[in-house]
């Protein structure tokens, strides 16, 4: 989600694949694969970008998080027992 934001962030900039490369020392051609969509990033390389594009990348917690999980747990549990 984080990593199609910044593509579509990236697409809008003047920015090219090779200037974006150059600029943050990544490779040209991981800056390319990313861009067209097909690899994903780690944090680090997107602070990278983020703050080429002079952007930043704020996570939050989901809300009700820690109970859908506990109600998924409760649901498998369940699903188990049946079968």
């Amino acid at each position: 989600m984080v990593n199609q934001e910044l593509i579509a962030i990236f697409n809008k900039s003047p920015l090219t694949k090779y200037g974006l490369a150059k600029s943050t020392g990544l490779a040209e051609t991981t800056v390319g694969r990313w861009a067209e969509g097909k690899t994903n990033i780690g944090l680090e390389t997107m602070e990278l970008i983020a703050d080429e594009l002079d952007v930043s990348i704020t996570l939050t917690r989901r809300r009700n998080h820690a109970r859908t999980v506990k109600k998924n747990i409760a649901r498998k549990q369940r699903n188990k027992n049946r079968g």
